[in-house]
């Protein structure tokens, strides 16, 4: 935890940061205590502080006379068992914050609520709160990768989206080995072009953390452009079984099984239109699209040739602006009032 947050391992967990510790790791109190000399004798107090609110939970004190230190540390442990079953009783854990790389637990805490946002389909949320942890910790990794795949999966932003995923995959190497695999294969997948490379990275992933959840969607997701869908399904039951699977998972590959044993059919979700890996089927339906809205506002004539123009790039970039003007305003004329 302390490399995640960027701290030297050997660094001692005095109070505040032990509670930083406990907050990131989910545990409901931190154990806080003191040793002082007061003339001969020895006191050893210890405290029990929950960590959500900070409050004192139970404290408790034993003195060490004539150098029992041993005796007053066995009394004290005896009754911290007691008051710690006492205390935990009656508090509640938060569930434990992302286990990802950043100096900030603010920004950490940012990013786990845009994980939820993203996961409860409010990605117009998940954004927001991505962008205000980058603004507390602009080498939040995980936090650039995040917010390039919610811009991706959205269709928006894409230049934004590409210099994210790059912020992030150039961050790698401070970061922990499972980040690092995460940073990789997203970077690959979409900015580097790289199905194959991505696909290695989340494979070495899953070699040494098999139940990771990012890994086994995204993975998934892979082997499905690659047409291998008994793998593509394996990775998706597989995550599904072991528990905790983002709503993604299911919304990727569902099939409903009723009680005697008959089957929907399997419903898929493949990428947007919009996506880059779709651009290909998506141009003439764009083009399409296009020539119907251009038609309503130019002659036959004019919109032939603004589609003309727009089909040879070159000839586009290199039409003198008064003919391009000529084309769009010589229709059939909008009403000025």
């Amino acid at each position: 935890t302390l490399r995640r947050m960027q701290r030297d391992p050997s660094t001692p967990l005095v109070s505040d940061l032990a509670m930083e510790v406990a907050e990131r790791a989910g545990a409901n109190a931190v154990l806080a205590g003191d040793i002082r000399s007061v003339g001969n004798d020895v006191v050893i107090s210890a405290r029990i502080v929950g960590t959500a609110t900070g409050e004192t939970l139970a404290a408790i004190r034993e003195t060490a006379r004539d150098g029992a230190v041993v005796d007053a540390i066995d009394r004290l442990s005896a009754r911290l068992r007691e008051k710690i079953g006492e205390s935990l009783k009656t508090i509640r854990a938060d569930a434990p914050l992302a286990e990802v790389t950043t100096g900030s637990t603010e920004a950490l805490r940012l990013y786990a609520q845009a994980d939820m946002a993203n996961n409860l389909a409010d990605q117009a949320r998940a954004i927001e709160l991505l962008t205000q942890a980058l603004a507390i910790d602009s080498t939040f990794a995980m936090a650039h990768r995040k917010l390039a795949i919610v811009l991706s999966n959205q269709g928006r932003e894409p230049e934004r989206a590409a210099a994210a995923f790059t912020r992030a995959f150039e961050l790698r190497e401070r970061l922990t080995e499972r980040e690092r695999y995460l940073a990789e294969a997203a970077y690959y997948s979409y900015v580097g072009d790289s199905l194959e490379a991505s696909i290695d990275a989340y494979e070495a992933l899953l070699d040494k953390y098999p139940s990771d959840r990012i890994a086994l969607n995204n993975l998934a997701v892979n082997y499905r452009s690659q047409d291998r869908t008994a793998d593509a399904e394996k990775l998706y039951r597989r995550s599904i079984e072991q528990g905790g699977a983002p709503t993604v998972t299911f919304a990727n590959a569902i099939q409903v099984q009723f009680d005697d044993g008959t089957t929907t059919d399997r419903v898929e979700v493949e990428y947007p239109l919009g996506h880059r890996r779709r651009r290909t089927e998506a141009v003439p339906l764009l083009r399409k699209k296009f020539h119907k809205n251009v038609e309503t506002q130019l002659s036959p004539d004019n919109t032939a040739r603004l589609l003309s123009a727009f089909d040879d790039p070159r000839r586009l970039d290199e039409m003198p602006i008064d003919e391009l003007i000529d084309i769009t305003t010589g229709g059939w004329g909008v009403n000025g009032c």
